[in-house]
């Protein structure tokens, strides 16, 4: 899913949920707008107190996005990268195991330094003495000629892992932000509840100064 993808999904989310909020009591009401936007339970119950969640908010799905996109680059660059100068099928289905061997072994083949080498010699290791067992466990693990790749030089591979780890990062940084977000999430919707429980309970504060200048507070509670 793209950036504008997301974007449409969580507007429509948004909506879904602000006409379900307008229907329940006071209490649950602002934690359902807290839950879906942090800080407008609270500012809908007169506190400036969302305003900080509203700031976090906007910043933690800005990097978010930042990270998110630049992990797509990174995977992309990647990618690009293994075609032109490993020999990657640009057609191909692969998974994250297969992009990670690319950074481990120097080519596919049964060579020294490549994939299905390393597992010849796993084999040999796990079935001493038994060649039909080898041939079966090499079969199930090795890579046919459609998962062919070949780096030229060590460089290559290097330049190639590096952009992997690239992408490995801001794809965790957008993990964590995620977290943080459904965190600050979170909080509000706790924070307004209880912000709400005090209005709804009628105590009120207000200060005033008298004649003197003197500030007075003035506590309501109203039962």
């Amino acid at each position: 899913m793209n950036i504008n993808s997301k974007i449409i999904v969580l507007i429509c989310i948004f909506v879904v949920l602000s006409g379900f909020a307008s229907a329940l009591p006071q209490v649950l009401k602002a934690f359902v707008k807290s839950a879906v936007v942090p800080g407008w339970g609270e500012l809908s119950n007169g506190s400036k107190l969302g305003y900080p969640f509203i700031a976090n908010e906007v910043a933690l799905w800005s990097m978010y996005f930042y990270f998110s996109n630049e992990a797509t680059l990174n995977e992309d660059a990647a990618f690009d990268y293994a075609v032109r100068f490993g020999g990657v099928n640009p057609e191909g289905n692969y998974d994250d195991d297969y992009f990670q061997h690319l950074s481990k072994f120097n080519s596919y083949g049964f060579e020294p330094g490549g994939f299905n080498e390393d597992i010849q010699r796993t084999a040999i290791s796990k079935y001493p003495g038994d060649s039909a067992a080898q041939q079966t466990y090499i079969e199930e693990n090795m890579y046919t000629d459609i998962y062919a790749w070949q780096w030229s030089t060590r460089q290559q591979r290097s330049d190639y892992t590096k952009l992997r780890n690239d992408y490995s990062h801001n794809n965790d940084y957008a993990k964590t932000v995620t977290g943080v977000i459904v965190v600050n999430h979170l909080i509000s919707a706790i924070n307004s509840v209880r912000i709400a429980v005090k209005k709804e309970r009628g105590i009120t504060f207000d200060v005033r100064l008298n004649q003197d200048m003197i500030p007075i507070i003035n506590a309501q509670l109203r039962f």
